[in-house]
């Protein structure tokens, strides 16, 4: 399809259906088992929506699977006629099928009935209004919780048998490390304002990032240390990327997004609000830098990920907005229960069945 031939809708099933051409008709009109079927493209336009009415409409729906019901009633019930394919994966595990064998052959590739109810990914506006009479609702999206942590994960990873030739396939059991930060954090926002306060920390006045020396400064004085012992970047290959600082990269962009501290100079200096914070109750404090992250415009997180492509020059185009995209996670997160666990993949898979189709735009959110 060219682009200048995109549609956002089609009112009707024949409008839909004058999109398409002659043989792609006789494939679809094939699907009634037909024994005179028309030859004309109006006939055939006309034969097919005639099919798509009344009781013979609803014979057609109840002859899917239970994948391609799915799929019908999740675009149905929804407040748009586009088929997300990435969101119905993320909730369903899998996609339906359209057709059966190659894509790429005339003769070979057979529609399925699911291809009578979607053009283009889209659903026809008069045949979803006909079919909201008797499909029922889809089922609700579920977040996958637990109430226990496991005490290690699985990793899968590939090696290469030069002998063989073959690549082996490894499942590692990696010991699952858990990090509370709930009151460590209180006690690290602390530490880290009177470093501040002090005139100790250092920042760029372009990127608004601590320097190496003030980062090291500030992992001395964190309660718990970093997520990640630095020693782990030094044993790793110099092809591979580093992980780097998190915590203390992570504070003083923080307490300037909050505006608990603004660059003086090349240091950081409390503000009037920072220098309240250090005796206000700490965990308020956290929820307003939290409020103060999100809408924030110093830096886009996944800036510190290289594999994450399209970051800068014509490729950034198609990124999400950092503060929109955090807005929408924070909006999911406070559907999360307390005192429950999940993988980053579940809750990346909850988001994108859940419909907030702008997180996966570009893939650019996690691996599901």
């Amino acid at each position: 399809m060219a682009d200048n031939d995109r549609v956002d809708k089609f009112p009707t099933v024949e409008s839909a259906l004058e999109k398409n051409t002659v043989d792609e008709l006789k494939k679809l009109a094939a699907l009634f088992e037909t024994k005179d079927m028309p030859r004309r493209k109006g006939e055939l336009v006309s034969h097919i929506a005639l099919k798509l009415r009344g009781e013979l409409l609803f014979e057609t729906w109840n002859k899917l699977n239970d994948l391609q019901k799915a799929a019908v009633a999740e675009t149905v019930h929804s407040s748009d006629s586009f088929f997300y394919s990435d969101r119905f994966k993320a909730k369903y595990g899998k996609l339906p099928s359209f057709g059966e064998g190659d894509e790429r052959s005339y003769y070979s590739y057979k529609l399925t009935l699911l291809s009578l109810f979607f053009y283009r990914d889209i659903m026809p506006d008069d045949l979803k209004e006909r079919l909201k009479s008797f499909v029922p609702k889809p089922v609700e999206t579920k977040l996958h919780l637990a109430k226990q942590l496991p005490t290690h994960f699985e990793l899968l990873s590939y090696e290469w048998d030069y002998e063989t030739r073959k690549r082996i396939e490894e499942i590692k059991e990696i010991p699952l490390t858990v990090c509370e930060t709930e009151r460590t954090a209180q006690q690290d926002l602390i530490s880290i304002l009177r470093l501040v306060d002090a005139g100790k920390i250092s920042v760029s006045d372009k990127t608004f990032r601590a320097s190496d020396a003030s980062m090291k400064a500030i992992a001395e004085v964190l309660k718990d240390g970093d997520f990640y012992d630095p020693e782990i970047d030094e044993k790793k290959d110099k092809y591979d990327q580093k992980i780097g600082a998190i915590k203390p990269f992570a504070f003083p962009l923080l307490l300037q997004a909050g505006k608990l501290a603004k660059l003086n100079g090349k240091k950081l200096a409390l503000t009037p609000a920072g220098r309240k914070a250090m005796s206000q109750p700490q965990h308020e404090t956290l929820r307003l830098i939290w409020e103060g992250w999100i809408k924030n415009k110093l830096i886009d997180e996944f800036n510190r990920i290289d594999e994450i492509k399209g970051q800068h020059g014509k490729g950034k185009r198609s990124m999400t907005s950092a503060e929109r995209r955090r807005e929408i996670i924070n909006e999911v997160l406070k559907e999360c229960p307390v005192d429950e666990w999940m993988t980053l993949n579940d809750f990346s898979r909850f988001m994108l069945a859940s419909g907030n189709k702008q997180l996966s735009k570009s893939n650019e959110i996690f691996s599901v």
